[in-house]
């Protein structure tokens, strides 16, 4: 059976910036690079020994990048110093990014003392975790080769704590037209739960379960308490060059512990390279809505008024570089609800005095009817860009923007006693943007912080608005 270690081509030096601050750094940092170049250069001439002094070298002179674990390893290997290897591997295997490389050669080194179990074992999580297609046909190699078969990996969960401040909840995170009151501001927090399972197959051609809860309290302003919950199936499968997921999922929504909607979300995408680093994915997505007829949220008489459908459509294209990516698309979302008609009816009288003034007063008591209807099936187009920044492994940073432009089916009218006094067509623009990031520490800890702004302009003057969010968490992730 052959002893694969994986090896990859060697990389280009980069320049080191240096600061008048950190200067003494800064130059060791250098020379460690500088070492570590050296002992590529023996690395790759079969001087191992010397490549073992350099890179233990680099290591000292404070340059602790991963590819010097990685490439100390590989040099312990060749010497069959098979101890030693392992602990560069292991050390490697601290890095996300390179774990899967260091769980491969880690099957090596164990392969390499002939113990079978321990290879398969470290072959198995190189080949649930890499993303890299190449050295998962590798690994599957590997295992065959063992007498076994890859195994997917069965499930991943996130759970995470947030504290934020919401400026304005007019909308509360919910759908523009769901609240109409004065503005409020408050703090609140929210919790998350996460998690998939994979019940059939791959991830080439597989079955999982999905779902996750959220729940957002805020401190005072107890009415817009929110919660969500999400549950579903969804079957991957790649055709041809395409990767494509379908989703059947149940979703509810809660606000002031009142159930606002149910949903029935069918989903599906596809995504395909177009060359080394365009992708083009395309997204399918159909919403049954019913919403509660019976909830008592501010006065209002139930959500009947969102029953209907929602579909979206959206095509994005992904530039993907080594730490950047940058996307941009277009979504077209079609309302189809019932919309709200509500009438109001009220007594008074309505007096009339003879003329002269001097004599009686007559009075009769009328009836006035007053008849709303407001429209809830909006169509709109929305294009957005995004892009994401990660200088290191463990450290990630995100921009996003969308420009929405709303389109209301039918006019907004007011009738009295059947006299129509208004009826308009409600039209939106909408601007969101916002910045978020995210810290590994560890293996499977993370913080993050996020801030959106949204300023959305309306004919309506109830439906003018902006806000502000800002949250910051702590989150964990077992995958």
């Amino acid at each position: 059976m052959s002893r694969i270690l994986l090896s990859l081509p060697t990389r280009t030096l980069a320049g080191v910036s240096l600061g008048a601050a950190l200067c003494a750094a800064a130059l060791a940092a250098e020379t460690g690079e500088e070492t570590f170049a050296v002992g590529e250069v023996a690395l790759e001439a079969g001087n191992y020994d010397k490549a073992v002094r350099d890179f233990t070298a680099a290591l000292d002179a404070g340059y602790d990048d991963p590819e010097v674990h990685y490439k100390l390893g590989v040099a312990h290997f060749r010497l069959r110093e098979f101890d030693q290897a392992e602990q560069a591997f292991e050390r490697l295997a601290q890095s996300r990014r390179w774990a899967p490389v260091a769980y491969y050669n880690l099957g090596a080194v164990a392969l390499a003392r002939e113990d079978k179990a321990a290879a398969e074992a470290w072959y198995q999580q190189a080949y649930q975790n890499t993303p890299n297609e190449q050295l998962r046909e590798k690994t599957a190699e590997q295992i065959r080769a063992l007498g076994a078969e890859p195994r997917d990996k069965r499930g991943a969960f996130t759970a995470a704590v947030y504290v934020g401040y919401d400026d304005n909840l007019l909308v509360s995170g919910l759908d523009d037209e769901l609240v109409n009151v004065d503005s409020a501001d408050d703090e609140f927090y929210d919790f998350a739960l996460g998690g998939a399972l994979r019940l059939l197959g791959s991830a080439r051609n597989g079955l999982r379960l999905v779902g996750n809860v959220q729940h957002r309290d805020y401190e005072d302003v107890n009415e817009f308490d929110q919660g969500a919950g999400v549950v579903g199936l969804v079957y991957d499968r790649i055709i041809g060059q395409w990767r494509t997921e379908t989703g059947l999922q149940g979703e509810v929504i809660y606000l002031d512990d009142d159930e606002l909607q149910r949903a029935g979300v069918l989903y599906v995408q596809g995504t395909r390279k177009l060359g080394e680093r365009p992708s083009l994915r395309l997204r399918y997505e159909g919403n049954a809505i019913d919403g509660n007829d019976d909830a008592d949220f501010l006065d209002t008489d139930g959500f009947d008024f969102l029953d209907g459908e929602q579909h979206e459509a959206t095509a994005e294209l992904v530039f993907q570089w080594d730490q950047l990516a940058l996307s941009a698309g277009y979504r077209f979302e079609f309302n189809d609800r019932d919309d709200r008609e509500r009438s109001v009816a009220f007594s008074g009288a309505e007096c009339a005095a003879d003329l002269p003034v001097i004599g009686p007063v007559f009075c009769t008591e009328v009836t006035n009817t007053v008849t709303e209807f407001s429209s809830f099936s909006a169509r709109r187009h929305i294009g957005f860009v995004k892009g994401v920044w990660a200088p290191r492994e463990d450290l990630r940073f995100t921009a996003h923007t969308q420009y929405q432009d709303s389109r209301y089916r039918d006019k907004n009218t007011l009738e009295i006693n059947g006299a129509q006094v208004s009826a308009e067509r409600r039209k939106e623009q909408q601007v969101r943007g916002g910045l978020s990031g995210e810290w590994r520490f560890q293996k499977n800890w993370m913080l993050t912080g996020d801030y959106t702004y949204t300023d959305n302009d309306s004919n309506f003057e109830d439906f003018r608005y902006d806000r502000n969010l800002v949250r910051m968490g702590v989150g964990f992730v077992f995958d």
